[in-house]
């Protein structure tokens, strides 16, 4: 796998062929069940777990508003799945101004969509077909809740590092150059955080007060839980690497709200 070797001898099925038009890497199906053969567009996460070596009717796990491409060049002339117009095929779709929380399981592999353009956000359901963009494989080392990046200009991706905060506020939906709302590198000589941390399981009080900030009704906050964000009180991605994670909240209404920054 994912290659033939005749096992098909004497059924109706028939190797498809596909010609690399370049060298890179590519994610092939393997459960059989995609709509954009031969490669992956994340149908095998709506089979059952126990799948592998089972048997099942041809596309029988696809979405219903999923489009049934009976080959790549079909796929690559077909209508584009992403309703916005991308004159730049250099640019990736910002798909939501915020990260998407999942509670992914451990030993799981997961196709982060790099497009912009997936409609099963924030993963892969093959939309990139035909462009430069492949889909990043990441395996949960543990069930737990991850925030991943929707905006598509995480430099920390496949999960959020807070850049969708500079994004203008209607990005959702427009096309952007990646990475180019990244923000200037840090002076090599000035640490991210002037409190040296030897146990890893502490937060760092990051002030001695709280952080006054009028919030918007219905946007949500992703309130900094370690201590180390230099845009407190809310994440900049400085957990990565640690096992602290922002806290999501939502505001109700639109007024003041007092967010603690002692931690």
């Amino acid at each position: 796998q994912p290659f033939c070797d005749g096992s098909h001898a004497g059924t109706k099925f028939t190797p498809m062929v596909w010609t690399a038009t370049a060298s890179e890497t590519k994610y092939f199906c393997a459960c059989k069940q995609a709509g954009a053969a031969p490669f992956c567009d994340g149908t095998h996460q709506q089979m059952p777990e126990d799948a592998a070596g089972k048997a099942f009717e041809p596309k029988s796990f696809l979405k219903p508003e999923a489009k049934t491409e009976p080959s790549v060049q079909a796929a690559a002339a077909a209508e584009p799945k992403q309703e916005v117009q991308i004159e730049d095929a250099d640019k990736v779709v910002c798909a939501k101004r915020a990260p998407i929380a999942v509670d992914v399981k451990e030993g799981q592999t997961y196709y982060w969509c790099t497009c912009g353009k997936s409609k099963t956000q924030p993963f892969c359901d093959g939309a990139h077909v035909g462009t430069k963009f492949t889909p990043t494989a990441w395996t949960a080392p543990a069930s737990e809740t991850k925030y991943f990046c929707a905006c598509k200009q995480s430099a920390s991706a496949p999960f959020c590092d807070g850049t969708h905060k500079q994004m203008p506020e209607d990005a959702e939906g427009k096309a952007f150059a990646p990475l180019s709302f990244k923000k200037p590198e840090p002076k090599p000589e000035a640490p991210k955080q002037e409190v040296q941390i030897e146990n890893a399981d502490k937060v760092v009080c990051a002030k001695r007060a709280p952080v006054p900030v009028d919030v918007k009704a219905g946007e949500t906050y992703y309130w900094c839980t370690c201590g180390k964000s230099k845009t407190q009180p809310f994440c900049d991605g400085a957990h990565v690497g640690t096992k602290f994670t922002p806290t999501a909240w939502t505001a109700p209404a639109s007024e003041t709200k007092y967010f603690c920054a002692c931690k």
